[in-house]
């Protein structure tokens, strides 16, 4: 793999995602609108003894920055690579001396620069609002990247296990909603009986939002979310690597 024809690549790359709008609306627009009206909100911005203390648009940072990071992670970027092999992008790349796993390798870096980008944008958003700043500055940073990587191994577990794009794009959708209810998108995690939190607690989304929280509110954490987080990110990767295939 030559640096140039990497480079090539990440261009096309963004250039495509460029064509496509309404995917780039889905996976920035929508969680940054979602933060925006919430800081536009008074009562949004007040602490609330529900909410463990924390303001509404505190507590909701962290599931809207889930969401941003699985929407890129766990549907663009699977449906990014389906597409090329479906098409026969990729088997066509055999014929030439770039191989196909550049191509893999652009789109994995163009949706992990999107993937750190969206939760710092989301989070700036919070702070101008009057949000708290992050507790554990060097921690949220850690656990933005790692999140990334979690979720675009399970990202490249989708697309290695699902040739068909639409049945691609389905299954995408019901890891992000899943990983949405752990993260506590609809129901915070600091409301949630013991039993859900628990459970949750076993996945990427409920593990990663617990990470944020207390990077963000403070606290001493829990490795165990650590451990889960790295559990699933070495799984997926060994799962992707085994099952992939260019055709």
């Amino acid at each position: 793999m030559t640096t140039s024809a990497l480079g090539a690549l990440v261009r096309a790359e963004t250039r495509q995602l460029r064509r496509s709008p309404a995917a780039l609306i889905f996976a920035i627009g929508l969680p940054l609108l979602a933060i925006i009206v919430m800081a536009l909100i008074p009562g949004a911005r007040a602490p609330r003894e529900a909410f463990g203390g924390l303001s509404v648009i505190e507590a909701f940072t962290a599931p809207i920055i889930m969401v941003s990071v699985t929407v890129i992670c766990v549907m663009s970027m699977p449906q990014t690579i389906g597409t090329h092999r479906e098409s026969g992008f990729l088997r066509r790349l055999r014929t030439t001396p770039v191989p196909p796993a550049t191509v893999l390798a652009a789109s994995l870096v163009v949706h992990a620069v999107l993937a750190l980008a969206m939760p710092c944008a989301v989070l700036a958003v919070t702070l101008l609002a009057g949000g708290r700043a992050p507790a554990h500055p060097v921690l949220l940073a850690g656990t933005i990247v790692l999140m990334s990587i979690t979720f675009l191994a399970i990202g490249a577990v989708l697309c290695a296990v699902i040739p068909n794009v639409r049945v691609l794009s389905g299954a995408g959708n019901v890891v992000a909603i899943l990983m949405w209810f752990s993260a506590g998108l609809w129901i915070p995690r600091a409301v949630m009986p013991d039993w859900a939190r628990t459970l949750t607690d076993l996945t990427p989304g409920g593990a990663s939002a617990e990470l944020l929280n207390t990077a963000m509110a403070g606290g001493q954490g829990d490795w165990l979310d650590l451990l889960v987080c790295l559990a699933w990110t070495v799984l997926a990767l060994a799962v992707a690597v085994r099952s992939f295939r260019w055709e």
